[in-house]
């Protein structure tokens, strides 16, 4: 079976395609994204998971992380998230950060702006 590469089976967003991307969209700062300040894509929650496409890796991570701060005892509280630069591993953080401290705001989206249903995914522990 052949597979259609992925240059042809995705679109990009308006900014990547008008060339108007910003250099700081590649590189979070985890810091200044949990202190509300850098760019708008890490900072603001309906922004970045507007933008965060929900692997089946990511998505295992949040909903792992959820369910340990809802008491599950049977989930591993410690993660190594192993991979190299640009792997994903302070986007994971930022999901995770946002996921919890900003919970009742993602849980207010139903407009279908989000890359996946964030709250459908994670709706027994929001």
């Amino acid at each position: 079976m052949k597979r259609t590469p992925w240059w042809r089976g995705v679109t990009p967003h308006d900014n990547i395609q008008s060339g108007k991307i910003q250099d700081g969209v590649f590189a979070a700062n985890l810091g200044q994204a949990i202190r509300g300040k850098g760019t708008k894509e890490y900072h603001d929650p309906v922004e970045f998971f507007a933008k965060t496409y929900i692997t089946k890796g990511l998505r295992s991570l949040l909903v792992d992380s959820i369910k340990v701060l809802a008491g599950d005892i049977s989930r591993d509280r410690v993660w190594n998230l192993k991979s190299s630069f640009g792997g994903g591993k302070t986007h994971s953080i930022l999901a995770i950060h946002h996921l919890i401290n900003n919970r009742n705001r993602i849980a207010k989206i139903r407009d279908g702006s989000l890359n996946c249903d964030i709250t459908k995914l994670f709706a027994d522990y929001l």
